[in-house]
């Protein structure tokens, strides 16, 4: 065999014993970031009048306020860079395109090295609006983000996007049982997935843009999301009951580039966090206020709306908050003990 031969065998067998993610991570390119010009590129994926896009703007109004001038942020809202999934990567990356979101935290347990972070999208942790903040300003909150510096991304504040609720054209939903039969859409490969089958749903993922005409087709009983999102992208025509499960927080994560905050100086680090905190707190508000606005809204437009016993729902889903957080039992302990504590005693909506 000739050395040329012999040499090519040996490239082979390399080749075939390299790990795939090996592959993953050619593919996945680390970029070099960019060098801060004193404008911070702000990313939404919500619309221009979602509270979350509000508050973006109202950061880069405060944010060029307190420093006079020599700190600015464009925000961009929509798709215009992809989805929330997109844009973490972007960051973790370091591709130099996003300094700055305000995304879902419910994808960073999936997509960062802290599986911890997913807790906050577990069904039922939250009973109220207050509750829900105080843990994300929590102690046990920040210690879960501590690592994510070492990914490109420092956490500042967290933003607000609201509980989601349930829709259904054929009873209201008062209690688990309810549930049973009901052919509801969810989002794909959600832990709400998980949680309307373990209570009899049958939970059917379907590409947002297509909801409503499949409502109104009938090939679903239900939906569920935050009620703005159904008044305002008329989903409630096809259905007659509103159930205020208020089964997921969407907890909202405003973070930066660690690649752009290690550019800042002492001073300007202050300001941009004095500027997110701000920021967040008018935005909770506003979450909160549309929420119930556009409850009112859909009564108005025919809707019957009710409002269950969520303790039902709490413990009928118990079992599967512990089956979900097995990576992470230490994690979900210390939320349980907050909750007890610290998050019994938050006041109420």
């Amino acid at each position: 065999m000739s050395k040329r031969t012999i040499a090519l065998f040996i490239s082979f067998l390399i080749l075939c014993f390299i790990p795939a993610c090996s592959f993953d991570k050619l593919n996945q390119t680390q970029g070099k970031g960019r060098d801060f010009d004193g404008i911070f590129q702000v990313y939404v994926t919500m619309g221009d009048d979602d509270p979350r896009s509000v508050g973006a703007r109202n950061f880069a109004e405060l944010l060029e306020k307190y420093s006079h001038g020599e700190l600015k942020a464009e925000v961009h809202t929509g798709y215009v860079l992809g989805s929330d999934t997109d844009l973490i990567q972007k960051m973790k990356r370091d591709t130099g395109e996003v300094d700055i979101f305000i995304v879902s935290g419910a994808f960073f347990g999936e997509l960062t090295n802290s599986p911890e972070l997913e807790i906050s999208a577990m069904p039922y942790l939250f009973k109220d609006f207050k509750t829900a903040w105080a843990f994300a300003d929590s102690d046990v909150m920040a210690e879960f983000e501590k690592d994510l510096p070492g990914e490109n991304m420092r956490v500042l504040t967290h933003f607000c996007g609201g509980f989601r609720c349930m829709t259904n054209s054929r009873r209201p939903i008062v209690t688990p049982d309810d549930l049973s039969g009901l052919v509801i859409r969810t989002p794909t490969g959600s832990v709400t997935m998980d949680m309307l089958f373990d209570m009899g749903a049958k939970a059917m993922p379907l590409p947002f843009d297509e909801l409503n005409d499949a409502l109104k087709k009938g090939y679903y009983d239900g939906q569920e999301n935050p009620t703005p999102i159904i008044y305002y992208n008329n989903l409630y025509e096809a259905q007659k009951y509103l159930s205020i499960t208020n089964h997921t927080y969407m907890l909202q994560n405003f973070t930066i580039a660690e690649s752009i905050w290690e550019q800042l100086s002492r001073e300007q680090q202050e300001i941009l966090l004095k500027a997110a905190g701000e920021a967040a707190a008018s935005e909770r508000k506003a979450s909160q206020d549309e929420t119930e606005a556009c409850i009112k809204l859909l009564e108005e437009d025919g809707m019957e709306v009710n409002y269950p016993d969520l303790d039902l729902f709490a413990e009928a889903t118990e079992a599967l908050r512990q089956q979900k957080s097995r990576k992470y039992m230490d994690e979900y302990a210390k939320v349980k003990e907050w909750l007890m504590g610290e998050g019994a005693s938050s006041p109420g909506d």
